[in-house]
């Protein structure tokens, strides 16, 4: 742990006492646990006298147990949503409405930014559709994210502030609202740029808080999601270094541009966004090595979903990265995603081994045997 004296930070050591559930293969319990500038150092029913003069606390009829970790978290959205307009326990589309109509009339924001819109939990058994929201909103820009955190609808004057950034990018459903692939990317992109920085980092503050709350101890969050310059990236930095928790926040940069991540020095590089192999089944375009069923009314060029990158293109970031000494982590859903990136690890780790790399594979939902195998490997 850490503590201040004279204006300096200093580690500290503490030795915690009492009912120690250690999480251990045998299950087992001990009474004494150590720690020292947020490192356990000792675990055991004896406290060796070497530590027999730090601080202690007493647990009584407490217990210490490790905390959960979160491994992928789009933290910053999290954030944002958690401060935003929810619509996950709307059970109609006029709930929803309503809600939009709520949310503006009592907080009267430039812009309207949602979360939780899914055609499983309204009685319609659809998304909300461009035409609701602008009957909810129709003067302001409003953009509901799906449940799936992949893809979005916006409302007329959304489109008509993004339609010419938007251009040819696959994803523009103009007639419904919808935003998948590269439009969805590019709407938030333009959101994001609008968010105040006050307001963003009060937000942030909160959302750790309630994380901790439920005792998430580490966080790996992916960020890099649009905001100017990467700024998120650098506030999220910032932010991991000024933490007065002992939360263990590590910070995963969603590019591919290697160059990037090295000058800011961080260990790690990929998430979802710039690194997202694929997409999701909720929006019918995660990778599949067979077509979906023919009611899934797709067009001949998509009937296997959709990888946004070439196999080339992959597998050189993954040789960059890996040759850079970088942690990778790329999202795969379908199981030609998790093919793809399988075999692009592979060959990054063939051409320069390492050991203790810790690259990750995002999701992973339909594994083949041979990826598995590979890994396993």
């Amino acid at each position: 742990m850490h503590f201040k004296h004279d204006g300096h930070e200093e580690r500290c050591m503490k030795v915690y006492e009492g009912s120690i559930i250690t999480c251990d293969a045998e299950g087992s319990l001990a009474r004494f646990l150590v720690e020292e500038g947020g490192r356990i150092v000792h675990i055991g029913n004896e406290l060796p006298q070497a530590y027999a003069a730090a601080p202690k606390v007493e647990l009584g009829d407490k217990a210490l147990l490790p905390a959960f970790g979160d491994t992928h978290i789009h933290f910053m959205s999290y954030a944002l949503f958690s401060a935003g307009l929810d619509l996950r326990e709307a059970r109609t589309i006029e709930d929803s409405k309503s809600a939009i109509a709520d949310f503006v009339g009592q907080r009267s924001p430039a812009f309207v930014l949602g979360f939780g819109s899914s055609a499983h939990s309204v009685v319609e058994r659809r998304l909300l559709a461009r035409d609701d929201i602008d009957a909810a909103c129709p003067d302001r820009p409003v953009f509901i994210v799906k449940y799936d955190g992949h893809a979005g609808i916006a409302n007329s004057a959304l489109i008509g502030q993004v339609k010419a950034k938007l251009g040819a990018l696959r994803g523009f459903d103009a007639d419904s609202g919808l935003m998948t692939q590269e439009a969805f990317f590019r709407v938030t992109d333009f959101l994001t740029g609008k968010v105040s920085l006050p307001s963003t980092l009060g937000n942030m503050l909160s959302a750790v808080d309630t994380l901790a709350g439920y005792g998430v101890g580490i966080v790996h969050s992916v960020t890099g999601i649009g905001f100017p310059g990467d700024m998120d990236v650098t506030l999220e930095s910032l932010f991991a270094r000024g933490l007065a928790n002992s939360v263990a926040y590590r910070v995963f940069f969603q590019t591919m541009d290697v160059v990037k991540v090295l000058k800011r020095k961080l260990p790690r590089i990929g998430g979802c966004f710039a690194t997202a192999l694929d997409g999701c089944y909720g929006s019918v375009d995660a990778a599949m090595l067979k077509p979906y069923e023919a009611a899934a009314n797709l067009p001949p060029e998509q009937s296997k979903g959709i990888l946004y990158y070439s196999d080339e293109r992959v597998a050189a970031f993954c040789r960059e990265a890996n040759r850079a000494g970088l942690q990778i982590e790329m999202h795969a859903i379908g199981d030609a995603a998790f093919e793809q990136a399988v075999s692009a690890i592979a060959a990054a780790l063939a051409d320069f081994p390492r050991e203790d790399h810790r690259h990750t594979i995002i999701h992973a939902c339909l594994p083949t045997m041979r990826g598995l195998e590979t890994c396993a490997k």
